[in-house]
């Protein structure tokens, strides 16, 4: 993270690196008080969550227990939703805004993971991300035009070469879905493609390396 930082800063990108536990009420409210108060605006919400819990290669599906389940949804689901809660306002009043929710194969290809609980909650980001999507877009048949230019998507990164996740997993495991390992570079590549301003881009769909691809 400090080397990123400091690459960002040679580059003369400015940073503000604030905490934020989204799954906490109170630390939400600050920060959206922070934000709402020095920027007066959130145009993008990148909004990815990952807790994976490591189960044994063996483990039947009924492995998890109600803590791993209250623990994994809390963290993966729970907390990118209040979120899009929180910003949403600030959206809506500048009639502006992407928001990108951060998926996995998981969610829609069932025969990757036994851990249930970590399926169960990256199919809750793709189901909110299109309830909501349908919930702009009937606001703005109704003539709430500041919601017109508001766009929720999905995108499935696929297996990026992150030391957590490609130091646990074998090298051949991404060909079993046709899939390959990819760069943080590439991935951070198709996630900000769905921050494209355009008031005609896609909404309420799911992407895999730019393209739109079925739930």
């Amino acid at each position: 993270m400090f080397q990123l930082l400091e690459a960002l800063k040679e580059d003369n990108i400015e940073i503000d690196l604030q905490y934020l536990n989204p799954s906490d009420p109170t630390s939400l409210q600050q920060l959206m008080t922070y934000v709402a108060g020095l920027y007066r605006k959130v145009d993008l919400l990148v909004n990815h969550s990952e807790n994976s819990p490591a189960i044994p290669a063996d483990a039947s599906p009924m492995y998890d227990t109600l803590g791993t389940l209250s623990q994994v949804l809390g963290s993966n689901t729970v907390g990118p939703y209040l979120l899009i809660q929180a910003v949403i306002p600030l959206m809506r009043q500048n009639g502006f805004g992407r928001i990108i929710n951060v998926t996995d194969t998981a969610s829609t290809n069932h025969t990757e993971t036994e851990c249930i609980s970590y399926a169960i909650s990256k199919a809750g980001i793709n189901i909110m991300t299109k309830i909501i999507a349908d919930w702009f877009q009937q606001n703005t048949a109704r003539g709430h035009t500041k919601d017109a230019n508001i766009k929720i998507n999905a995108v499935n990164p696929g297996f990026v070469r992150t030391r957590p996740y490609h130091t646990t997993l074998p090298e051949n495991f991404p060909e079993k879905f046709g899939m390959e390992w990819k760069s943080p570079e590439e991935a951070a590549g198709d996630i900000m493609f769905l921050a494209n301003p355009d008031p005609n881009f896609a909404n309420g769909k799911l992407f895999y390396e730019k393209k739109q691809i079925p739930w």
